[in-house]
């Protein structure tokens, strides 16, 4: 049996809105952890298939209601 080590991530959003407009700043992973998201076994191609975390990610969300 195979183990990942213990991990943690922070995600953060803060925004404004009023009647109309709502716009947001996000953050995803923030401090870039770095961690194995999914690890599959595969002996029989000598090995295993390794995926690691998602990099630290910063967006933008605007909207505008109708």
């Amino acid at each position: 049996m195979m183990r990942r080590d213990r991990y943690d991530t922070i995600d953060a959003r803060i925004g404004f809105t009023n009647d109309r407009w709502t716009i947001a700043a996000v953050g995803k992973n923030i401090t870039n952890e770095k961690y194995l998201q999914e690890v599959i076994l595969a002996p029989e191609f000598g090995g295993a298939f390794i995926h690691p975390s998602a990099l630290r990610r910063w967006s933008i969300e605007v909207g505008y209601r109708f």
